[in-house]
């Protein structure tokens, strides 16, 4: 996971924590566009490898339930099933998010630097580059092509 990546999972929302985005989970990428719906401005996509455990199917059902959850889908991509969800970006962090997509870490709010370093504990490397004067590089952060789509409500 990228370092931008590792500074907007904790702006996803406030009840979002770490275990929900953890190996345990399936999580595999954070993504601000999705190739195969360009139309879909302005949102999070959250991109998990679908397994029928009991911690993701827990998981998912209290991803539905976020204030700013906008939708979810089931996409193949090389053969692997991923489940993706979509948020809307919360007004209060859309403009710290906007700087991090830019790379300019030291200019999100100090709220926002101590809700993403509580929401890592212990990752020095998020620590320096928040507190640091340096300008991040742009990175591309989009969910590949699909092999095939399913909605969420097909598999139900």
């Amino acid at each position: 996971m990228t370092l931008k990546e590792k500074c907007i999972l904790p702006l996803i929302n406030d009840k979002l924590n770490y275990d929900d985005v953890n190996d345990t989970t399936e999580f595999v990428q954070l993504a601000l566009s999705d190739k195969n719906k360009p139309y879909i401005e302005n949102c999070i996509f959250l991109r998990y490898k679908v397994n029928s455990t009991l911690r993701q199917y827990c998981m998912k059902n209290k991803l539905v339930k976020f204030e700013n959850y906008y939708s979810s889908y089931i996409y193949i991509i090389d053969g692997v099933d991923y489940i993706v969800f979509i948020f809307t970006i919360l007004p209060k962090y859309k403009q710290d998010i906007q700087f991090i997509k830019q790379g300019l870490f030291n200019s999100i709010k100090l709220i926002n630097k101590y809700r993403i370093l509580s929401f890592y504990n212990t990752d020095y490397d998020i620590f320096y580059k928040l507190f640091n004067n340096s300008i991040g590089k742009q990175e591309i952060m989009e969910i590949p092509e699909k092999d095939y789509y399913a909605s969420l409500i097909d598999l139900l």
